[in-house]
């Protein structure tokens, strides 16, 4: 399995899922996929194919909190509670002028164009479907606009030869994770996630401190495996 240094090495991945009323563990996975994020929506289809209904609500930290995650959690009727590491995508600007960054385009819901810092319009041109219910708008402008404009270095720099016009992308995001976030915004909501830790951590805690199962061995302990034989 890929390793936190980037390496390979002869491990697994033990998931636990725990009930915050009674303390039981009520559902392990043990699993070769080194990312805590691809769990959590199949531990809550073995709870659902175990208990015979979803839990009512579900709690668990930024590794497994996905724009996936928070979608397929809704779609279960899960009302689900986690910390969102945001994905910090950095603009590549291409040498565009930050005047002309896509913040400074305007959008138009009447018309659905957006409206560049120049006045010109840029039309929709496609909609770019994503993990998680995300949605990429493309929106372009006339190649002659951008030809004749005098801000044309500024804006499209790398596109001297004005083989099209500027094209501007506008990101939907679906409307589970919008209510996600101003859920978790709240204070009841910040309340119920503080019980995490005391849930998810103390099993993991037990099983290694008061068990022991820290390592475990495949074939046994060394001393019952059987010993090689050489050539007689």
């Amino acid at each position: 399995m890929r390793t936190s240094d980037h390496g390979l090495a002869p491990a697994y991945n033990v998931q636990l899922a725990s009930d915050a009323k009674h303390k039981l563990i009520v559902d392990v996975e043990v699993s070769k996929q080194p990312s805590d994020s691809h769990h959590l929506l199949p531990a809550l289809d073995r709870i659902q194919e175990r208990m015979g209904t979803f839990p009512q609500q579900a709690v668990a930290d930024g590794d497994y909190t996905t724009r996936e995650a928070v979608v397929g959690a809704a779609e279960r009727v899960v009302d689900y509670y986690g910390s969102w590491n945001p994905i910090r995508e950095e603009w590549i600007g291409h040498g565009i002028d930050p005047a002309y960054h896509p913040s400074a385009f305007a959008y138009e819901e009447r018309r659905n164009e957006m409206i560049c810092p120049e006045g010109r319009r840029l039309k929709f041109q496609c909609i770019q479907q994503r993990a998680g219910g995300l949605q990429i708008h493309v929106f372009a402008a006339n190649r002659e606009d951008c030809r004749k404009c005098p801000k044309r270095e500024s804006c499209t720099p790398q596109n001297a030869m004005v083989k099209h016009g500027r094209t501007v992308s506008v990101r939907i995001e679906p409307e589970a994770l919008t209510h996600y976030h101003r859920k978790m915004e709240t204070e009841p909501a910040k309340a119920i996630y503080t019980q995490r830790a005391p849930v998810a951590e103390f099993p993991n805690a037990w099983l290694k401190d008061k068990l022991k199962f820290v390592r475990l061995r495949p074939a046994g302990s060394s001393k019952h495996r059987p010993k090689r034989c050489g050539p007689a």
